[in-house]
């Protein structure tokens, strides 16, 4: 057991202590806070990389130690498998392209905030889009260089069209086709979809963690009902059988 100690405490730190170079090498890369996201989330994503196969080997060690024997290592790789697949999937980059909601929320209220502050929609189109990564950002960039040339707004939001994260905008500006107020009212009404959307997924969440983490407490108190509650009954019982 006090083995384990040790190589528990040393997967702690190497879970823990975060990479210091990181911020101050990404803003000395790139101005952009789009690109400085993007660089920051790769040099991420490499430290944590191995979190994974550290911790799992960690569990190993931790319940080899624990428990000797054969039983014992089959139990450690039981666990080290099953923590390496948690690791991963909780550790795990965002999908390429993939938008944040709630950035995606805040980039449509400043872009109603801006079309009704009286800015042009090429130039509130393209200041959205620079707080977004990914095709999301493509899409509005696109838009917002077709719409500076003069094109047809429909034809100028067919890009963002093809993208998950500004398809709806996109098929309500084409709506709205040139009204700036219209399309400011347009998009407050998919900012507090997107919030009230993430909201319920929370609250979805919260009460699948609550049933996850009330049930293994029913089952601590099973032994104890059984023991308390049911034992002595059917003690009794056989007792004024016999």
């Amino acid at each position: 057991m006090t083995a384990a100690i040790p190589v528990l405490l040393l997967a702690g730190g190497l879970l823990l202590v975060p990479a210091p170079s990181a911020v101050p090498r990404v803003a000395a890369l790139s101005g952009h806070p789009g690109r400085r996201r993007d660089r920051l989330r790769a040099l991420l994503s490499q430290r944590t990389g191995k979190r994974p196969l550290v911790l799992s080997l960690a569990v190993a060690v931790s319940v080899a130690g624990l428990l000797a024997g054969i039983v014992g290592w089959l139990v450690a790789v039981v666990l080290a498998v099953v923590a390496g697949g948690l690791c991963h999937r909780l550790l795990r980059p965002r999908e390429h392209g993939s938008t944040d909601p709630l950035n995606l929320a805040s980039g449509w209220d400043l872009l109603a905030a801006a079309l009704r502050a009286g800015l042009p929609v090429p130039v509130t189109v393209r200041t959205v889009a620079a707080e977004f990564t990914g095709t999301a950002e493509a899409a509005l960039l696109e838009v917002a260089d077709s719409l500076a040339l003069g094109a047809d707004p429909v034809s100028a939001w067919e890009r963002a069209m093809r993208d998950p994260d500004t398809a709806e905008l996109a098929r309500s500006a084409r709506r709205v086709a040139r009204t700036g107020s219209g399309l400011a009212g347009v998009a407050e009404g998919i900012a507090a979809q997107a919030r009230e959307s993430l909201a319920e997924q929370a609250h979805a969440r919260a009460q699948r963690a609550t049933v996850w983490v009330s049930a293994p407490l029913g089952l601590c108190f099973l032994p104890a009902f059984l023991c308390l509650g049911v034992a002595p009954v059917v003690v009794g019982m056989l007792d004024r059988l016999m």
